[in-house]
């Protein structure tokens, strides 16, 4: 989430700079692994450019990205690589949440090798 909208504050309009910190308010997983994730929830950050979840917030278009080791972005997220490598993760399903021109936040998914890629 947008750490505006996390204090109770408007949202911001799009398209979202890459400063803007946000906030871990969720974290799911389906393994027996909980400890498979970069960051604890309420960790507030701006994300790193060039990540998926960086270049959403600004042009609002969601993303499927197939993830394996030599996935160039990962460089720039040293403990997101980390999670993900721990996970067995091999997709990312990254899409922007927006409200009438206003940015609350992104969510993203992640496929492990025991489940179904994403698709269409």
């Amino acid at each position: 989430m947008v750490e505006p909208v996390v204090r109770g504050e408007e949202p911001p309009l799009s398209p979202l700079g890459r400063d803007v910190p946000l906030r871990r308010a969720a974290f799911g997983n389906t393994g027996d692994d909980q400890q498979a994730r970069a960051y604890p929830v309420g960790d507030a950050r701006a994300l790193p450019f060039p990540t998926p979840c960086a270049q959403v917030l600004p042009d609002l278009k969601p993303r499927t990205i197939a993830l394996g080791p030599d996935t160039p972005w990962l460089a720039a997220a040293p403990a997101r690589a980390e999670a993900i490598r721990a996970s067995g993760a091999r997709a990312l399903l990254v899409a922007p949440l927006t409200l009438r021109g206003k940015v609350l936040g992104l969510l993203s998914l992640y496929r492990n090798q025991r489940s179904d890629g994403f698709d269409e």
